[in-house]
């Protein structure tokens, strides 16, 4: 009796879970077309990529004009072994955070005893994130900022990228796609929670940040 006496009053003291506004016509719509337009940019990424940077840090004769801030911090975090670092910002932006944002979701819908909202959670959470990554997708394009690694290879007669394992992503630096989806990723499961009134909704937002926060390291250890 004690125990089902504190269960009804937690329940009571609960504040009730909000109503997340959402249309599925348009949601699904947005989601469904904004990631197709996601993977067509990816597959045809070769082609629409220019061949040199637009963004770059050197003068017509060679002469390097990276800043000193930026040449510091790639000196100071670069790991040895770029290839690990760019593996795990990888493993933890694109599995782990993805995975871990929509089960402290559903744990935290679980726990206001409102699983059965979570669906419309997970799509709002989904439609943000492919969004941001379109956005990003295009800057990308635009700017054709070369990346810190390329940089610093030896420069060819027609430029670095024949020497490069993927040409393709030589000149997209600028924002990062890791760090931009982790954020994305954290901010849309945080916000949603918020929206929600989850209780647990602050941390889902700060395991989220913090997450986010170690992909951005990553990618600058990854150079």
């Amino acid at each position: 009796m004690a125990s089902e006496s504190v269960a009804k009053a937690d329940d009571v003291a609960a504040p009730p879970v909000r109503r997340l506004a959402w249309d599925p016509r348009v949601d699904i719509a947005v989601t469904s077309s904004a990631s197709i337009w996601l993977i067509a940019s990816e597959l045809l990424k070769a082609n629409l990529v220019p061949d040199k940077c637009r963004w770059c840090y050197r003068l017509p004769d060679g002469s390097d004009t990276l800043n000193s801030v930026d040449g510091t911090l790639r000196r100071r975090l670069k790991w040895e072994n770029t290839n690990a670092a760019g593996a795990a910002s990888s493993v933890l932006g694109f599995v782990l955070l993805p995975l871990g944002a929509l089960g402290m979701t559903a744990g935290a819908a679980a726990n206001d005893h409102a699983l059965s909202g979570f669906p419309v959670d997970a799509v709002v959470m989904t439609e943000a994130t492919v969004i941001a990554a379109d956005v990003n997708q295009l800057v990308k394009f635009a700017f054709a900022r070369e990346r810190p690694f390329v940089h610093y290879l030896p420069r060819a007669p027609d430029g670095v990228r024949a020497l490069t394992e993927s040409p393709s992503d030589d000149n997209l630096s600028f924002y990062s796609g890791h760090t931009n989806l982790a954020f994305a990723t954290a901010s849309s499961s945080g916000t949603v929670a918020l929206m929600r009134g989850y209780r647990l909704a602050p941390l889902v937002l700060g395991v989220g940040l913090l997450s986010a926060f170690g992909v951005g390291y990553l990618r600058i250890a990854a150079d």
